[in-house]
């Protein structure tokens, strides 16, 4: 059987935007993932334009989350940490996430599977005070095709709100030996219930440390 993935660190490119605003800005992000104890950080720039940009590093660790975002580099416009809901949010972006390093995803003290039909399972997640509901979608040869939640919070008209979110994964390719999605498309649920597509893009490099068991 495959062995259990210990660390991950992978790369991507695309397109992000905040709730509400039109303008996507370029983005590429670098992320460092372990899974015993889950923890996260990513780290990602966004550029508005030639001249606007925002360096952006939110963490997870030991059930707690973190967000910090400079300006230009140098001036710090947000630094967030140990929120309830930011705990919670970083927590379950991290289970979104382990379709890069699925060996996660098999039933633990973290994750709990409950069949729904023959193309679709829930997930309950759980890291301490951190817990949420993910559905996931499957198609014909077992790949995760599609994942929603409705217990994450983003922070809109300067309070964190309650939200949605639903992420479609493809284009599957075999990497060191375990296949993953390397293409990815998520969309945001606002509270009113509109759908606003925030991050595109794909996957462009993946390396795993497995844990030897």
């Amino acid at each position: 059987g495959q062995e259990y993935i210990r660390f991950v660190n992978m790369k991507a490119e695309g397109k992000f935007r905040r709730p509400l605003q039109k303008q996507w800005a370029k983005t590429t992000t670098h992320q460092y993932f372990i899974t015993k104890p889950l923890g996260m950080i990513f780290d990602a720039s966004m550029k508005q334009n030639p001249v606007m940009w925002f360096d952006v590093r939110d963490k997870y660790y030991r059930k707690k989350g973190g967000m910090f975002v400079n300006l230009l580099s140098g001036f710090n416009v947000l630094n967030e940490s140990d929120i309830k809901e930011l705990n919670n949010t970083t927590f379950l972006r991290c289970i979104g996430e382990a379709v890069m390093f699925p060996t996660f995803l098999l039933p633990s003290k973290y994750i709990k599977w409950e069949p729904i039909d023959k193309n679709s399972a829930k997930a309950i997640v759980t890291d301490g005070n951190n817990k949420g509901i993910y559905t996931f979608y499957f198609n014909d040869v077992g790949e995760i095709v599609k994942y929603e939640s409705d217990d994450r919070y983003d922070r809109i008209d300067g309070k964190l709100q309650r939200v949605g979110s639903v992420a479609v994964r493809s284009d599957y390719k075999n990497i060191d030996g375990i296949k993953v999605p390397t293409k990815f498309l998520i969309t945001r649920i606002l509270p009113d219930g509109t759908h606003e597509e925030f991050w595109k893009g794909e996957i462009t490099s993946i390396h795993y440390n497995i844990l030897k068991k």
